[in-house]
């Protein structure tokens, strides 16, 4: 069903993955952070996106439950709905994860223990819509969003629902990954880490898209992505985040097989 159509009468029902994951933009380690949604609000890409996917496995439930119950209510949004997911709304039953090799790094961070301290499973899903107030701007904001949260490891995640759907995320925003001293046992900006190669495996073998953004406060050198030199904007004081674009060249007849083979996979889905 489409984000414009969900009222509170029929928010319960109205949960569907596929809708969600489609032109997303992915947040990895998001704690109860919103930064995505501000910035991918601003008016270079209003509009583009309204499915925001948070996901961490730091956050207790209670926390994330509360933040996303109560912290767009300040900034003038009204919660439609919001429920609890179960387990099987987001994991299939037949998935499997790749026994893909960690590299050197990835290994010794395991080792010392980073990304041991998982929550166990949980996930909640909301929409808000945006109410104007007499004489107030309504610049840079959403008319509607959706959040998906997901208490997880996040390439694990990514695995379960992008790449077992077919589908990669419009944009992704890694902010304070914490793959130095903190708990990240791997490096989501890195090409010889887990996420690139998810992402890439994803584009490669089910001729999805790579994404169009990635917004960073860390330097990015992912083939084919350059900065976009404009954005540049401050987080806090002596911390910016600026996007890099994806430049990849179109070639058409990857192009047209990518279209044959989403039909295909839609039909046999039916």
């Amino acid at each position: 069903m489409h984000i414009n159509q969900i009222t509170p009468q029929n928010f319960q029902e109205s949960f569907n993955l596929l809708d969600i994951l489609k032109n997303s933009v992915f947040y990895p380690a998001s704690g109860i952070d919103a930064i995505d949604i501000e910035k991918f609000s601003s008016e270079r890409f209003f509009g583009k996106f309204v499915s925001f996917v948070h996901v961490d496995y730091s956050m207790l439930p209670q926390d994330v439950n509360n933040a996303m119950t109560n912290d767009f209510v300040g900034v003038g949004y009204n919660l439609i709905g919001i429920r609890q997911l179960e387990y099987v709304e987001i994991f299939p039953n037949d998935f499997i994860p790749l026994a893909l090799t960690l590299n050197l790094q990835e290994i010794e961070r395991r080792e010392k223990g980073c990304g041991q301290n998982i929550v166990p499973f949980f996930a909640f899903w909301a929409v808000y819509e945006f109410i104007p107030q007499p004489g107030g701007p309504i610049s840079n904001r959403l008319p509607r969003f959706q959040l998906l949260h997901i208490g997880g490891e996040a390439c694990h995640v990514f695995e379960a629902i992008y790449l077992y759907n077919k589908i990669n995320p419009r944009a992704i925003i890694i902010v304070r990954q914490a793959a130095g001293y903190g708990d990240n046992w791997t490096n989501f900006l890195d090409p010889d880490f887990r996420l690139y190669r998810l992402l890439l495996r994803n584009a490669n073998k089910n001729c999805t898209t790579m994404p169009n953004f990635v917004l960073t406060d860390t330097p990015v050198n992912w083939p084919s992505f350059e900065v976009i030199d404009d954005f540049l904007e401050i987080l806090e004081p002596g911390h910016y985040v600026t996007i890099y674009l994806h430049k990849r060249r179109i070639l058409w007849n990857e192009y047209i097989l990518s279209i044959l083979k989403k039909y295909i996979f839609k039909i046999f889905r039916l």
